[in-house]
């Protein structure tokens, strides 16, 4: 359960890491005209930074709490 816990919170890192990207896409997407689009992806990357730090924060607090 622990690692599968683990695999989330290092997968939303990941996810949040790759959203970091976000100025690329904001001149990928402001040269298709599509620029309007980028606020959304700093929604998105707000949201999976919170989760994953929540994952991985719970996690940890598992995992001291069975070395006990």
């Amino acid at each position: 359960m622990m690692k599968r816990i683990q695999r989330w919170g290092i997968f939303g890192a990941i996810g949040g890491g790759i959203l970091c990207l976000t100025p690329l896409l904001a001149i990928g997407l402001g040269a298709l005209g599509l620029g309007w689009l980028t606020i959304y992806a700093d929604i998105a990357l707000s949201i999976i930074i919170v989760v994953s730090l929540g994952v991985l924060g719970w996690n940890w607090r598992q995992r001291n709490a069975a070395s006990r």
